[in-house]
């Protein structure tokens, strides 16, 4: 039973990557069959994103009151609607309306799958459970990315059809998934009940982390192929294929992560994140001076940032749940996925202007193994 609900919950958050990582991987088909230009289409994608932090605080309320397999077969409906019309979708407007509709439903998914960890698997696995089902978005990245090449660059609607039946199947398995985290847990004013969650000191700690943490991911994943083409000189195939690689090594890593926090420290989630920051520094300082130490140094440099920066949301959601209430779990979890997105938005801003500002990736590298390290000495500090 506990393999069922743990598929469940990796499904959700595999099948809602796919979706948007589809449109991605598709985008020179989906601009010119849409008829977009470079910047509109990047319209599309930010309009899937910026719906998210916008409902999630809402969302994780919800979640608490309708339950997990509610909240899970309600997302997976929402995303099978978006992706069903989107593979018919004949303009700009339309899609990107289709994709806010995507971005809405899929901010269910981590304050519903949270609460189902919580629910259904025993405190002393819960940094691991979180973090196998968090492993379900870079295998939906991955599986995106086989798909597109192997179906070839025309296949985008008949991929989004595929999403639609993927989420359709995921919503009847969260109806007849049996067991708990079907009633509602939480009840109350629901201001009071979010300030009581904001006034959680060990938790916003973690949201803070979080943010920071993402921000620097958020930089990491945006000028990656870029740095590896450019100073690096690395070929854009073999850059691909190293941007490919990272993927891998951070669904492992979430996992290994999980195991650490569980096994090794009793769930201490925040020590975990600690020695993560610490690492992603090195891997930070490990990039700026890669470009001059060859190739083979920065591409290794890359792979343990796979590991480290892009590895830790598993445990980081595990910290948050542990913090907070367990009638407060959706609610604690909306705040999180607020902060979460504000730092993918932030890291590759800011970290694009330091490259203009400075003139190469040296600078701006140093300054995310800064940031992490702060993350790890002072932040998370005890």
């Amino acid at each position: 039973m506990g393999g069922v609900r743990l598929f469940l919950l990796f499904a959700a958050h595999c099948v809602g990557t796919i979706n948007i990582m589809g449109v991605m991987a598709f985008a020179p088909a989906i601009q010119r069959d849409l008829g977009l230009d470079t910047a509109t289409f990047g319209l599309l994608v930010a309009a899937y994103y910026g719906a998210q932090p916008v409902v999630a605080l809402p969302g994780g309320w919800l979640v608490d009151r309708i339950g997990v397999r509610a909240a899970l077969a309600l997302s997976m409906t929402g995303v099978a609607i978006s992706a069903g019309f989107f593979a018919v979708s004949a303009g700009g407007g339309a899609a990107a309306s289709l994709l806010i509709l995507a971005g809405i439903a899929y901010s269910l998914v981590n304050p519903a799958t949270s609460v189902g960890v919580v629910t259904w698997f025993p405190p002393d696995w819960r940094s691991t459970m979180m973090s196998v089902k968090q492993a379900g978005v870079p295998a939906g990245g991955l599986i995106a990315a086989v798909i597109a090449a192997l179906a070839g660059p025309d296949a985008w609607r008949v991929s989004a059809s595929a999403v639609a039946v993927a989420a359709v199947a995921t919503a009847v398995l969260a109806v007849v998934t049996p067991g708990g985290g079907g009633a509602a847990v939480a009840r109350g004013p629901v201001v009071a009940g979010l300030l009581g969650v904001l006034r959680n000191r060990a938790l916003m700690r973690v949201c803070l982390t979080t943010f920071l943490l993402n921000t620097a991911q958020g930089a990491f994943y945006a000028y990656l192929v870029l740095y590896l083409v450019g100073p690096a000189g690395l070929s854009a195939a073999v850059a691909a294929l190293i941007f490919g690689a990272t993927h891998v090594v951070s669904a492992i890593a979430r996992i290994l992560w999980g195991l650490l926090a569980d096994r090794v420290w009793g769930g201490d989630g925040p020590r975990v994140l600690r020695i993560i920051a610490f690492a992603a520094s090195l891997g930070f300082v490990g990039l700026a001076l890669g470009a001059g130490m060859g190739a083979p140094a920065a591409g290794a440099a890359a792979l343990g940032l796979g590991m480290t920066i892009a590895g830790f949301a598993g445990v980081a959601q595990g910290a948050a749940a542990t913090a907070a209430p367990r009638a407060q779990i959706g609610a604690a979890m909306g705040v999180f996925m607020v902060l979460t997105p504000l730092g993918s938005v932030l890291g590759p801003s800011v970290f694009g202007g330091l490259i203009g500002l400075t003139g190469g990736y040296l600078v701006p590298y140093l300054l995310l193994a800064g940031l992490t390290a702060m993350v790890g000495a002072v932040v998370l500090r005890r």
